[in-house]
């Protein structure tokens, strides 16, 4: 931004607002940022468009790589938005069948993986993984996050289940608990995507 000539504090305001991935928190921000009547907010997850939607029609907001902002009713459709919203999208239901392709061909005797992903995100869903997982022979492990805070229980469930790897829905949750989830493969001997 400085190369534009922007200087945070000077000519521009950045405000920032974390939720550490508790949905309720993402209402509280959204109605603080509309309250101080910021120019555009700026998210990425889709509960945080969700939250900014409901706080403001006026007020631009745009994601920067959710889920499918259509099937999550955001906008319109990805050719025409509609409303105050817009964004960049990393929906591509392809791509938990390729990572379920690359897991097969580095470990070809994988016959269970578990797929972690969460509520708070319903453009990643289970389906879509257990589909790409049919014709690999690969059975895929719904472990379905509501919050941040599951994702013991969740580790737990993979145990029981015998799941021989694991893969996650690209989905702000799991970024918040990156570093437990390599930490789990690793402990457990899990090849992880």
């Amino acid at each position: 931004m400085a190369e534009l000539g922007y200087v945070d504090g000077k000519n521009i305001v950045i405000e920032y607002r974390h939720a550490d991935g508790k949905r309720n928190r993402l209402v509280t921000a959204a109605t603080e940022l509309v309250q101080r009547h910021v120019d555009v907010i700026v998210t990425g997850s889709t509960p945080g468009v969700e939250a900014a939607k409901n706080a403001t029609t006026t007020i631009p907001i745009i994601f920067a790589t959710i889920g499918d902002p259509v099937r999550s009713g955001l906008v319109e459709s990805l050719a025409r938005a509609g409303g105050n919203i817009t964004g960049l999208t990393i929906f591509s239901p392809e791509m938990g069948g390729t990572r379920l392709e690359l897991l097969k061909e580095a470990f070809p005797k994988i016959r269970r993986v578990a797929f972690f992903w969460s509520t708070m995100n319903p453009g990643f869903s289970f389906a879509e993984a257990e589909a790409a997982g049919k014709p690999l022979g690969v059975e895929v492990q719904s472990v379905q996050l509501r919050d941040v805070e599951d994702i013991e229980s969740a580790f737990k469930k993979v145990r029981k289940k015998g799941s021989q790897a694991f893969t996650t829905a690209p989905d702000p949750v799991m970024r918040l608990r990156q570093r437990k989830l390599l930490d789990f493969a690793e402990k457990n001997r899990l090849p992880a995507m």
